[in-house]
């Protein structure tokens, strides 16, 4: 008798343990995402150069990491140390990466409030991508468009709205190739959401396609009355994922059709200001391989970024990110020349201008 009520305390003692250091998570390692298995050549992805498939594999590695992390440790502050641990080029995708893990962590507590109060409030430089990477797992989950919308409506009315980008940066990073279908499932987001989808999209095709610029172009094409949004999702990620050779994506933008200039410069702007929120630092030694009148030109468009964000932010309201992109958009359009070559009217200014100076001197 005394024997079986020792081995009931012991267990419990035991139980009590695992529950409380957390590692009962150890259960979780079969969804551990394999990086042997997240690389270009893998899936399939149109990448043949050796600097292009290291880029490709290396932030497919820094997501998997952040993942992982959040998903199995028994620590739950673990992940932050792991993430802003390796080289500020592929931090904010192992960000994403944790943030897609969250609602797999919460084991059926999760919520939008509790994913803000955990993750993006204690990473603020990363919000963008915490935001797409929990889009990401609603997309892996196949939730329904009512049950995403529910999420989105409870998260921070100007950015949660990137929840619809990783939506659809997932579709196209996973099933581009095997079917076209998952368009459908676009279609039934309502409003602006499927614009934000498409962007998410764009993204995904870059790196699909970034050694196939003929290849990228037909398949944004294909998309229509959405190619802009697609296009300005390029953009976005041909700038932000070439931080460390930032010449590699102005090659491919360079490239877009004119119809599409206006949305590729939105989208580039987007992922600079990404990239500045990130780690300043790092941006401004990125800046350093560009010239003059294209620093000048990011810089400019960055602060007024900030001026449109602040501006909405304060008025209110639930289409805050569309008329974020909108009066961006217009504002680029008028004030920058494509991709991102100079602030209009500088074209033939002397490289001596003082305001130039001090640009270039400020990019480091």
């Amino acid at each position: 008798m005394a024997n079986s009520m020792w081995i009931v305390v012991a267990a419990t003692a035991t139980a009590v343990s695992v529950i409380v250091t957390g590692v009962w998570r150890i259960l979780l390692w079969p969804a551990r995402i394999s990086p042997k298995k997240m690389s270009a050549e893998r899936l399939g992805f149109r990448v043949s150069d050796g600097a292009d498939k290291a880029s490709v594999d290396g932030v497919c590695r820094a997501f998997a990491m952040g993942f992982n992390t959040m998903i199995s440790h028994p620590s739950a502050e673990r992940w932050k140390a792991v993430c802003n641990g390796i080289s500020p080029m592929y931090r904010p995708f192992a960000h994403e990466g944790a943030a897609m893990g969250h609602p797999v962590r919460a084991v059926g507590r999760f919520s939008p409030e509790l994913f803000e109060s955990d993750i993006v409030c204690t990473n603020t430089e990363f919000a963008y991508l915490h935001y797409v990477g929990l889009g990401f797992w609603s997309a892996m989950r196949n939730h329904s468009p009512l049950r995403m919308a529910a999420v989105v409506n409870k998260l921070d009315p100007l950015l949660g709205p990137l929840f619809w980008d990783g939506y659809g940066f997932k579709h196209g990073f996973f099933d581009f190739a095997a079917t076209s279908s998952y368009t459908r499932k676009f279609e039934q987001l309502d409003g602006y959401a499927r614009h934000v989808a498409y962007q998410g999209l764009g993204r995904s095709l870059w790196f699909r396609f970034m050694d196939d610029v003929d290849a990228l172009i037909g398949a944004i094409r294909s998309f229509g009355l959405y190619a802009p949004d697609t296009a300005a999702g390029l953009g976005l990620a041909a700038v932000f994922a070439t931080a460390d050779r930032p010449h590699r994506g102005l090659a491919v933008v360079e490239r877009l059709p004119r119809a599409w200039h206006a949305d590729a410069l939105l989208g580039m702007c987007f992922g600079y200001k990404a990239r500045a929120r990130c780690d300043e630092a790092y941006f401004a030694e990125m800046l350093t391989a560009l010239d003059v009148s294209r620093v000048r030109a990011i810089r400019a468009a960055i602060a007024q970024c900030d001026v449109i964000e602040a501006r909405v932010r304060c008025d209110g309201g639930v289409d805050g990110y569309r008329r974020w992109r909108g009066e961006l958009r217009d504002w680029l359009v008028a004030n920058v020349s494509y991709p991102f070559s100079a602030l209009r009217g500088d074209e033939t200014k002397n490289a001596s201008d003082p305001v130039t100076v001090r640009a270039a001197r400020a990019a480091g």
